[in-house]
């Protein structure tokens, strides 16, 4: 056995650290005996501790095992906790994250090593993260005023997308200019009000239909109240009694009618007073009514231009009057009365009569009226009647400008509406006052339209312009050819101007009857009146049957020279187009007129109505059109409005309907606009047709040869 000195230093310190530590744990034995057993109050035996080396490290083991699973518990509850705090986020690093807690962490297929360098990765981005706040915040800050400021998508998008390129296409170089264009388009989307107004427009509609259909219930109801208070069994009695003496009277040429009218006269002032409205003519007045003054609260007087001094006794009778004429039109005339007779009148009548001048024979009620009451007269200018390429000569002879409100729909079109026709050698035979060449080219004509069924059910008259002979010819002669079942069938009717004054017909054949050198000119203010009435009864088609040319007239006034140019040239110059776009005012009104010709609706643009114009008509089968009002920005200024409106409204009483868009809201929604006109469209059932629209033609001339045309009507027969 060898000793090396200081050999045994390291195992004798060692020993003496261990009594040293033997001796602290001896000091606080107690101490420690108290913690192990509070800490092991079962299973362990303090006493053996100091004796037996097992029992010590059994402690040390349960201590140990303790330790680690409260340690483990500290480290679940905060990895819960950042699990909470994570699941707040839902960024990419925070799916890592979570998806590295439940997946990762506690897995035995990951050693401590790869789990520790995962967990030091997410540290390092979390640093990198936290370093970007600043400008991460600054992202957030923008994002949420763009979000306030209406555009929440865009919003999101720069909060959530990458930039994937060196531009970033979320905000591109002309980013604002492109926010400032939504906002106007945003601004203009909200000042529109195009929903709004539809309601509107809607609601003004129901409201004037309710008001039209209360207003009529109201004087139906007044009616019934006031007849039902006035018509006393009295009163009926005597009503009854002066049909009966009417019915008796007849045409008044018997032997007892002088009894009858005494009759109906005392039955009269029973029951006059019980029946609140009376309709007669003038005539009748005098020996039907009592002769009371101001008898009647309203008299009203319908065409006064054709009355004469014999409607003084209605006037008479009445506490206010309305005088209704026109002094265009057919007056009464003196022609066949001698001048002295006329003077003698005056003298024995009227001397020291105002107006006695206007009581004489001649002159009209309404030439009176006009003379007495001047301020107080009130001229109709709108026109429904007639076309407008025919009541277009009627203008000439008014001061104030005619409005022609009248298009006619599809059923009631016939173009052309004037069609001239020149008979060849046709002549007046000066004995009969007739001229039978045109007589006969309007009897071929009529003949083939009774015979169309594109002219069933509509009216015809014949005028003749020079005298009532030629007329009646034409009646006498259609009363043959047709039978009386076919011309009361058409509602013919034949005669001269003063025979059609009041009425109208959808086609009227106008005879000029005279040929070349024969007839004076026509200058005179009843011959005026006359071709007035002539020329303004057709409805929807006016034939001028003619053997003159404007050759063989020389004075500029005469009026069968205007008719002839009227026929010529009846509608103001306006350039034809092939293309309807042409037409249109503007590009808003050519974007939407070639939308609807894409979609295969007849749509006519610029259509003129009188005075007025419409931008678009569109029209279907069965007579439904709508009118197409595009009030662009730049010609309908707020100032323009009403005038808007008002026309409107004035189209709308003769049976218009309209759709109007507004240009800005055209500009904003195009697509909106159309398909609210499209559903417009089809609420009214006009649906897209193949039907082209015809040219716009005012006048057709032909010429007429008695030989040429029998000979095509004899092959039309064989036919």
């Amino acid at each position: 056995m060898s000793y090396l000195y200081g050999g045994q230093f390291k195992d004798g310190q060692s020993v003496y650290k261990l009594v040293e530590i033997s001796k602290e744990v001896a000091k606080d034995w107690s101490f420690i005996k108290n913690e192990i057993i509070e800490l092991f109050p079962h299973g362990i035996e303090p006493n053996k501790l100091s004796k037996s080396k097992t029992e010590i490290e059994r402690v040390i083991n349960a201590i140990e095992l303790n330790t680690s699973r409260i340690s483990l518990g500290v480290q679940r509850l905060k990895l819960q906790d950042l699990t909470d705090k994570i699941k707040q986020s839902d960024g990419k690093i925070s799916k890592e994250i979570r998806n590295f807690i439940g997946n990762t962490i506690g897995n035995l297929a990951f050693s401590s090593d790869e789990v520790m360098k995962q967990w030091q990765g997410f540290i390092l981005e979390i640093n990198r993260i936290n370093k970007l706040s600043a400008e991460i915040h600054i992202v957030e800050e923008v994002s949420e005023k763009i979000s306030s400021s209406n555009a929440p998508n865009w919003a999101k998008k720069l909060k959530t997308l990458t930039i994937s390129a060196t531009e970033d296409d979320l905000t591109p170089v002309d980013w604002y200019a492109t926010w400032q264009w939504k906002r106007r388009v945003k601004y203009l989307e909200e000042i529109d009000g195009r929903e709004e107004l539809k309601k509107i427009s809607t609601r003004r509609s129901n409201l004037d239909n309710d008001l039209q259909r209360s207003f009529g219930d109201l004087v139906r109801i007044k009616t019934n109240i006031g007849l039902h208070m006035n018509m006393t069994e009295r009163v009926q009695g005597a009503l009854m009694r002066f049909v009966s003496a009417v019915a008796k009277i007849g045409k008044g040429t018997g032997k007892r009618a002088p009894r009858h009218r005494r009759d109906a006269y005392r039955a009269m002032k029973d029951c006059y007073s019980g029946v609140p409205c009376w309709i007669m003519p003038t005539w009748r007045v005098s020996e039907s009514l009592p002769s009371d003054f101001g008898s009647f609260d309203l008299v009203i007087i319908d065409e006064a231009s054709q009355s004469d001094i014999t409607a003084l006794p209605a006037i008479m009778r009445a506490k206010k009057i309305l005088i209704v004429g026109d002094d265009k039109q057919v007056s009464p005339t003196a022609a066949f009365i001698a001048e002295e007779k006329i003077l003698q009148l005056r003298h024995n009548f009227l001397n020291g009569q105002p107006f006695a001048e206007l009581l004489l024979p001649g002159v009209s009620i309404y030439d009176l009226a006009n003379a007495v009451f001047p301020g107080q007269r009130i001229m109709l200018t709108e026109h429904f009647r007639c076309v407008e390429p025919i009541i277009r000569f009627s203008m000439q002879f008014y001061s104030e400008q005619l409005i022609p409100l009248r298009i006619p729909k599809s059923s009631e079109k016939l173009t052309p509406p004037l069609i001239d026709v020149y008979v060849e050698h046709g002549r007046r035979d000066e004995r009969k006052k007739v001229n039978e060449l045109e007589a006969e080219a309007i009897i071929t004509e009529i003949k083939r339209l009774v015979t169309d069924p594109k002219y069933t059910g509509r009216s015809i008259g014949v005028v003749s312009l020079i005298g009532a002979q030629q007329a009646k010819y034409i009646q006498n002669e259609l009363l043959i050819e047709l039978g009386e079942d076919i011309y009361q069938k058409f509602k013919i009717a034949c005669g001269d101007p003063a025979t059609f004054q009041g009425k109208e017909r959808d086609i009227m054949f106008l005879s000029m009857v005279v040929g070349a050198g024969q007839g004076a000119a026509m200058t005179k203010r009843e011959y005026e009146q006359r071709m007035n009435v002539a020329l303004s009864r057709a409805r929807d088609r006016m034939y001028l049957y003619r053997s003159l040319k404007e050759s063989d007239l020389r004075n500029e006034a005469d009026l069968r020279l205007k008719i002839l140019q009227h026929f010529v040239s009846p509608m103001p110059q306006r350039d034809n187009v092939d293309n309807p776009l042409e037409l249109c005012d503007s590009g808003f009104e050519r974007d939407v007129l070639t939308r609807l010709l894409e979609k295969g609706y007849n749509v006519t643009p610029q259509v003129k109505v009188g005075a007025f114009s419409i931008d678009m008509v569109v029209e279907g089968e069965n007579d439904r059109r709508l009118a197409i009002e595009l009030d662009g920005d730049k010609y309908h200024p707020p100032e323009q409005w009403m005038a808007d409106w008002q026309r409107q409204r004035v189209m709308e009483r003769v049976g218009w309907k309209f759709w109007r868009c507004w240009g800005s809201s055209y500009t904003v929604d195009p697509d909106g606009c159309i398909d609210d006109l499209v559903n417009t469209l089809g609420g009214m059932q006009i649906l897209p047709s193949k039907s082209k629209e015809t040219a716009n033609i005012y006048t057709e001339y032909r010429v007429y040869n008695k030989d040429t045309d029998l000979e095509e009507t004899e092959n039309e027969i064989e036919a």
